[in-house]
């Protein structure tokens, strides 16, 4: 959606919370991540939308967040200070894991690019409300990350219980991070899907050793 000076000021009177994807500190990586989008005009929404917004409180404020991949992997922190000198104050990033040919490698680099990340947006006092618990083998303990040996992770996920993701053709997926497909509502409605068989069968297979979706196995908003 592109955001015109009308949209801004229609999502602003009706308080919407707007977080915008922002996925590289400089052209070249933003444009290769994020084919078709053009650095230039993001650039210049983001400001817009920071000054629209100016004066509401630090979490109904715009936000950016950051999908951590191969590509841009050493440059969150660049792409924090960036977004604050656009006037952001709220931003998240996450792991990606799927396709695996984009997902970044998980080790010292990539923690400690993070940990810089959180010191900066502290610092600056910005809002971090997004952020990878589990790095490889390593926990955030609140400071930085730690070996997971020190720590008993709950690893149960009950996000399919009170969330979906619905594509723009009618395909229903399991949970908010696009889980394992369900069903389509062209034909049938939502609350037939929510309600269906195969939504209640996902739903335990998820926690399932067994059962459990591919996706599933790798999903790091539940520390796998």
């Amino acid at each position: 959606m592109l955001l015109s000076n009308e949209m801004i000021d229609f999502l602003y009177r009706n308080k919407v919370i707007v977080t915008v994807s922002f996925d590289g500190a400089e052209k070249t990586t933003f444009e290769h991540i994020r084919r078709g989008a053009n650095f230039e005009r993001i650039y210049g929404n983001v400001k817009k939308l920071t000054e629209v917004y100016e004066g509401v409180s630090i979490d109904l404020s715009p936000g950016i967040y950051t999908s951590i991949q191969k590509d841009n992997s050493t440059q969150l922190k660049a792409i924090a200070q960036l977004a604050y000198s656009l006037g952001i104050r709220r931003m998240g990033y996450g792991l990606v894991t799927v396709p695996e040919k984009y997902a970044p490698v998980l080790n010292d680099s990539l923690r400690y690019e993070i940990l810089q990340t959180s010191i900066f947006l502290d610092s600056h006092k910005m809002l971090n409300d997004l952020y990878p618990t589990r790095v490889g083998d390593y926990f955030w303990s609140g400071e930085e990350y730690v070996s997971m040996d020190k720590f008993i992770l709950n690893k149960n996920y009950n996000a399919p219980m009170k969330s979906a993701s619905i594509a723009y053709n009618g395909d229903v997926f399991l949970c908010c991070n696009v889980g394992k497909y369900v069903d389509n509502i062209t034909n049938k409605g939502f609350l037939n899907v929510w309600q269906g068989k195969r939504y209640v069968e996902l739903r335990c297979a998820v926690n399932s050793s067994r059962n459990m979706p591919e996706r599933c196995k790798k999903c790091t908003w539940v520390n796998r």
